[in-house]
């Protein structure tokens, strides 16, 4: 496991496109909930999917970007305040449009609530806990604490500290005690592989290339199969009768673990896949890929209750999928990267800001 060249970039195409596939992931598998899309084979949990790729991916980009930096007070401050404003203007502003918009509704009578559950609002923007999409951002910045301590480690420690990131993943893989689900706990060993994978030479050498590429081809089929109703389905057709898998199993089923990895291995080292995620369209999804996973709750609420569209599960689909797209567009453009700018040119130390603020992953 030798250290990665210093002198890669950090700009991979092929990681906007999967991170723009598994926002499409959960948005299609809200919908499913919602209005039965192709009977509902893509819901019921499916969108776990999604997210668990985002936080692999999450991972793997930490520990591609930091791990082989010095440790230090200035490179530490640095990543902080680019997670920050990555991630933070956003959250915030949906968050505090969201309880408005509920605390209106709640004087008026009126259905302005655009979240079926948002938890306690103190603890949400306190970052400790959310329900609905909001459930993840803390969980992130939980990983992003506990990623400074593991970057301590491996400048201090290296292999050691990987080797003990591996045993601590495993145990967390086999703890599933339900009130620890949706917290750090659970998504740790996705987040951990992420970083195992950012370390893991192997996908770089071009010898063994075509070895990983044809194993990781194999995690996108997988990753379908991990929907639960597609894989009560797959075995209905076989003669075997199962029951779907819980959110909470998903989270600690070891195959979910490794399609999630596999996907992000394939669009590092597969052509054909780095190819398909790597096409304009794709990268854009990816590009606006965290407005497109906050905001497509509203968008689906009101199309639900507004409109008969429901009744079209495709063209609900697709509506759908329009509107949060035009959504997050302007998120972006007029929110998302202005404040990261800002934030970044006002915390950031001077001789990090040239750097690091091409640095949106």
């Amino acid at each position: 496991m030798a250290k990665p060249s210093a002198a890669r970039s950090n700009n991979i195409p092929a990681l906007d496109g999967l991170r723009g596939l598994a926002a499409v992931i959960v948005l299609v598998s809200h919908v499913s909930n919602n209005v039965g899309l192709w009977g509902g084979l893509l819901g019921h949990g499916g969108g776990q999917i999604g997210v668990m790729i985002f936080f692999v991916l999450s991972g793997y980009l930490m520990g591609f970007l930091y791990l082989d930096r010095p440790f230090n007070s200035a490179e530490v401050w640095s990543y902080a305040v680019h997670r920050g404003a990555r991630v933070l203007p956003l959250f915030y502003t949906v968050v505090i449009l969201a309880l408005l918009f509920r605390e209106i509704g709640h004087l008026t009578g009126l259905p302005m609530e655009f979240y079926n559950s948002m938890g306690h609002s103190i603890y949400l923007l306190a970052l400790i806990e959310g329900s609905d999409v909001f459930w993840t951002i803390p969980v992130e910045f939980h990983f992003y604490a506990v990623f400074v301590g593991l970057w301590a480690s491996y400048s201090r420690f290296g292999r050691a500290t990987i080797a003990a990131m591996i045993c601590l993943g495993i145990v967390l893989l086999l703890i599933n005690y339900s009130p620890l689900n949706e917290t750090l706990i659970a998504g740790a060993p996705f987040f951990f592989c992420g970083v195992l994978i950012s370390r893991w030479t192997a996908i770089r050498d071009r010898q063994q290339r075509f070895l990983f590429s044809a194993a990781a081809m194999a995690s996108f089929p997988l990753a379908l199969l991990m929907f639960p109703l597609i894989t009560v389905a797959a075995f209905r057709r076989v003669g075997y009768s199962v029951e779907p898998l819980s959110d909470e199993q998903l989270w600690h089923n070891p195959l979910c673990l490794a399609a999630a990895s596999g996907c992000l291995i394939a669009a590092l080292c597969s052509r054909v896949m780095s190819s398909i995620l790597s096409t304009r369209p794709m990268r854009y999804l990816g590009k606006i890929s965290y407005g497109l996973y906050l905001l497509h709750t509203p968008v689906l609420l009101v199309l639900y209750r507004a409109t008969r569209l429901s009744q079209w599960p495709v063209l609900f689909l697709l509506a759908t999928l329009l509107l949060s797209i035009m959504m997050a567009t302007a998120a972006h453009q007029f929110l998302e990267a202005p404040a990261r700018r800002k934030i970044i040119e006002f915390l950031a130390p001077k001789n990090f800001r040239l750097q690091n603020c091409i640095r949106s992953a």
